[in-house]
């Protein structure tokens, strides 16, 4: 009984003794990656693996994974499949005993890995080779479309591999080795045309297709030509159709037959305006774009008649918002087929024109001023401190009026009232140019002593390349004698504006400017630029030379201004 338990316990130390021997020990995987140099496409991008089910690495081609720790033994590694690339060889290092067993076709490796640190790494070499198929693109014209020329495409897939084919209307390119799996197809030909449809042969082969953006992902099938997959773009032209119609207004008056209604079509992709004339009760095709595409269409001013009505066909081809009786302009967004734009005009009741004399300083109040107005015969005369209305004029026509010269007096400002109705004012020339709108437009000339303005003086300024800016101008003077420009200089050490209007050259805005001083020193203008609601926009100080013209570069292109000099 004693021996049995004496044996007993030296069992149960022999037991103790040994369990160390059971404790775990590593070893180190390393996966590297490598291509087929036999294979058609290069073989590119990272492949991933999974150890042992539970350890996942990526590896990309021409390099290695770092060591990595499993336990020791043996390590299965898994190439995760892809479809466009199979393995073609897999090998061991430091020698091939460490490779237990190898298949190509799931992928698969078993290795030794015995213990230690990395200097006794197992390395597992994956060699790839790019897995291939052919695709064929074909490009169809709908029918009665008209559809010509060529189509470009371009075909992206996996491992970074890019092509561009161009294909004619009604014809196929060749076959076309591309990696198989899925590839994404492009059309980046016309522009101004849509696609109607995208389809593929075998139907399956078609993954997703977009045909506001011309693109399809197609299934590509490993094997060779007699497996391809065709791809076929129908295309048609998108159409954008501007009509026009006119109608009587309350009174029952019509425009007469054989107006002629001018329109512009601008695109917002950047393509360039289209434009076209028409007559009541014609219509125009302007040449399509791809589906999608803005167009704004604006009709151009027809003095005596005004648009009552644009519409548009289908309606959901309007954009919100986009509509502008009084600026004759609309917006679509263009579809399929024909999107239509119809502007009805009416008869527009004749607006009235007051030309109005403000007397400054030096001009007696009840002096008379004579002025001419382009759009009709004679002269008009004002009396200072008054206004005369003259007309009517035909709605939105433009008029020029012109102040007669008198000996010691300059025009020092000009104004219209709307301002959006000034085209443009040379205080100078003593001219204005405006729009007579709808009721009154009323247009006031200011005058002071001073000596006399150069008569024709141009709006547009000695070599500018544009006309003057509209819609309004106007200039001021702080010199002590008065507060008009342009005023005779009493004393020595002031100075007066003698003339200020705006021109647009090359792009940009200029405020040209006439000072005269006694003393002939250069003097500092205060400058206000305000757009064409009359918001202040700007406001800098410029040193010129008095008694000499100059232009000063205004940096917010305003559409008005007010300037000021102190000598």
């Amino acid at each position: 009984m004693k021996k049995a338990l004496l044996g007993g316990v030296v069992a149960v130390l022999a037991m103790v003794f040994a369990s160390p021997a059971l404790a775990q020990t590593n070893g180190f995987v390393e996966i590297c990656k490598r291509a087929d140099p036999t294979s058609q496409i290069p073989v590119a991008g990272p492949f991933t693996y999974t150890i042992n089910g539970t350890i996942h690495v990526s590896v990309t081609v021409g390099n290695c994974s770092a060591p990595i720790p499993v336990p020791e033994g043996t390590a299965t590694v898994v190439e995760d499949a892809v479809p466009f690339a199979q393995v073609t060889a897999i090998t061991t290092l430091p020698d091939a005993t460490r490779l237990v067993s190898a298949n190509l076709t799931t992928g698969t490796a078993v290795v030794n890995v015995p213990g230690g640190d990395v200097s006794n790494t197992t390395t597992v070499n994956f060699t790839n080779r790019a897995r291939t198929g052919f695709i064929e693109i074909c490009k169809n014209a709908a029918p009665g479309s008209g559809l010509t020329g060529s189509f470009t495409f371009t075909i992206t897939g996996p491992m970074g591999f890019s092509a561009t084919v161009t294909v004619p209307v009604g014809a196929c390119s060749n076959s076309i080795l591309v990696p198989a799996g899925t590839v994404v197809v492009t059309e980046t030909g016309d522009a101004r045309t849509f696609v109607t449809s995208i389809t593929t042969q075998p139907a399956s082969a078609l993954v997703s297709s977009n045909l506001a953006n011309a693109t399809a992902t197609v299934r590509i099938a490993a094997g060779d030509v007699s497996t391809e997959t065709i791809v076929t773009f129908t295309n048609s032209t998108s159409v954008l159709k501007i009509c026009k119609l006119t109608g009587p207004d309350a009174s029952g008056n019509t425009i007469p037959a054989g107006t002629n209604f001018p329109f512009t079509a601008t695109p917002g992709s950047g393509s360039a305006t289209s434009s076209v004339t028409l007559q009541s009760g014609t219509c125009q095709v302007i040449p399509g774009y791809r589906t999608g595409t803005t167009v704004t269409v604006a009709e151009g001013v027809v003095p005596g008649t005004q648009v009552s009505s644009i519409t548009v066909a289908p309606p959901d081809r309007l954009v919100a918002g986009s509509t502008s009786l009084a600026n004759r302009t609309v917006s679509v967004v263009l579809g399929s087929g024909e999107t239509v734009v119809t502007y009805t005009n009416i008869p527009a009741p004749p607006g009235t024109l007051k030309i109005c004399k403000t007397a400054g300083p030096g001009v007696a109040a009840g002096s008379m001023w004579t002025f001419t107005v382009a759009g009709m015969t004679g002269t008009v005369s004002v009396p200072a401190g008054s206004c005369m209305i003259v007309g009517p004029f035909p709605f939105n026509s433009t008029q020029t009026i012109t102040e007669t010269a008198q000996t010691g007096f300059v025009v020092t400002a000009i104004t219209v009232n709307p301002a959006d109705r000034l085209v443009s004012a040379n205080p100078a020339g003593r001219t204005v140019t405006l729009i007579v709108g709808s009721g009154v437009t009323e247009a006031t000339f200011t005058n002071a002593a001073g000596p006399p303005a150069a008569p024709g003086s141009p709006s547009t300024g000695p070599g500018s390349s544009g006309s003057a800016l509209p819609p309004g101008t106007s200039a001021t003077s702080s010199a002590a004698t008065s507060a008009g420009a342009g005023a005779t200089v009493l004393d020595s050490g002031r100075a007066s504006l003698a003339s200020a209007y705006l021109i647009r050259k090359h792009g940009k805005v200029y405020l040209v400017l006439l000072v005269r001083s006694k003393n002939g020193h250069s003097v500092t203008v205060t400058i206000k630029e305000y757009n064409r609601h009359g918001k202040l926009v700007g406001k800098l100080n410029r040193t010129v030379k008095s008694n000499h013209k100059v232009q000063v570069l205004l940096p917010s292109k305003p559409a008005r201004f007010a300037a000021s000099v102190k000598g």
